[in-house]
């Protein structure tokens, strides 16, 4: 038997410094993606316009689908933000937005591709698509319906959309806690009882602890320092993944902010 044709897609590619010129390409949704289409890709949507914050998710989404999954929706739904290519676009250093605002426009844009009566609905904002992102689909399109016919604020399909997230999670049992948080709390225990492995804590005159560490000899004096040395170095670690966190989280609320205001 034959072995089966790999699928590809032919598309019409514009570039990145100027709209008058395109090539058609030919691009398969398996194939790893090179650097220089990642370059192509973060220049491509550095160069959009705000005009219309709608018209920009779909721009942003329609950009990444073609260029990413070679236009293939099926493919977009079954492999999501996890895909390779998606996740080194997403860490390119020169991405004019957050990686949420990034998977965000995208599955805007996949919405109105499946629901097409969405890009023409006269009360329905992006803020207002933005707030069923990642629910099952039958909910995604019941709460849309009801928002645009009743003509709901963005608000009050955000409440909406928390109350089915939360039951969704329900059925799904309470979400593992990260290791990194884990760790935390058992060290942080440590610290305040001092009965594992730090010897006998007690309170000293000035208000600190005292620690009785027993007799140390010089091996000993070493393995501690060393210990706590990997200690400050992990903690120190965790500190700078907590504060880019933070910072994407801002970058978010700000954008969010600018869509907000436009509505």
């Amino acid at each position: 038997m034959p072995a089966s044709t790999p699928r590809k897609h032919l598309r019409l590619v514009h570039s990145a410094s100027t709209s008058s010129t395109a090539t058609i390409v030919e691009i398969d949704p398996d194939a790893p993606i090179s650097p220089e289409v990642l370059d192509e890709v973060v220049a491509t949507l550095s160069n959009l316009t705000r005009s219309s914050h709608l018209e920009l998710a779909l721009k942003v989404g329609e950009i990444v689908v073609t260029r990413l999954y070679g236009g293939d929706l099926q493919a977009l739904r079954h492999r999501g933000r996890k895909e390779a290519s998606f996740r080194k676009l997403a860490a390119h250093r020169r991405l004019p937005f957050s990686p949420s605002t990034l998977w965000r426009d995208v599955a805007i844009y996949e919405l109105v591709q499946r629901m097409p009566g969405l890009a023409k609905t006269k009360h329905l904002g992006v803020a207002h698509l933005r707030a069923v992102v990642g629910l099952p689909q039958s909910v995604q399109e019941r709460l849309l319906k009801a928002a645009e016919t009743e003509r709901w604020s963005k608000g009050r399909l955000e409440d909406r959309a928390a109350k089915h997230r939360r039951r969704e999670e329900g059925k799904a049992g309470r979400r593992p806690l990260p290791v990194a948080l884990r760790q935390l709390r058992q060290l942080d225990r440590l610290t305040r009882n001092g009965k594992e492995g730090a010897g006998t804590a007690g309170s000293a005159t000035d208000g600190s602890v005292a620690l009785d560490l027993g007799e140390l000899d010089e091996e000993r004096v070493q393995e501690i320092e060393k210990r706590l040395r990997r200690i400050r170095s992990w903690c120190e670690a965790v500190e700078k993944v907590v504060a880019r966190r933070r910072q994407v989280g801002k970058e978010e609320e700000a954008e969010q902010g600018y869509e907000a205001a436009g509505e």
